[in-house]
């Protein structure tokens, strides 16, 4: 699968963007972007700047900076490079109540207020 480095790099020339015009818009030296596209966040100086550099990379050249991020967090944690798509949210799922056991406590309330009631008479 396509690695962080590589997916920027080509998504940059694709959208025929120079690496200098990054660089001098985002203030990223191109030593550090070289590094980024050539898969070397050992070179770069934190995982910290590494966000903030990926962050500003993927907004100038219109990139979703989720995706990207998404994807160096995968890099961090597996310690390789390959692709990791962003997940949807999936809907978290209540648990269905019973027609029958809203019922039943509908009836215990019913005779708990009833008890209530003759109890304070």
């Amino acid at each position: 699968m396509e690695s962080l480095g590589t997916y920027l790099k080509r998504e940059r020339e694709f959208r025929q963007i120079p690496l200098i015009e990054i660089s001098e818009a985002t203030r990223i030296s191109s030593q550090n972007l070289n590094a980024i596209e050539n898969d070397s966040f050992d070179e770069l100086p934190g995982a910290a700047f590494v966000r903030g550099y990926l962050k500003a990379y993927s907004q100038h050249v219109g990139l979703d900076v989720a995706d990207v991020l998404l994807r160096y967090e995968h890099y961090l944690t597996h310690g390789d490079a390959e692709h990791v798509a962003v997940e949807e949210e999936k809907p978290v799922k209540r648990p269905a109540v019973r027609g029958r056991t809203l019922w039943v406590v509908g009836i215990i309330t019913a005779l708990v207020a009833l008890a209530a009631y003759f109890a304070s008479r």
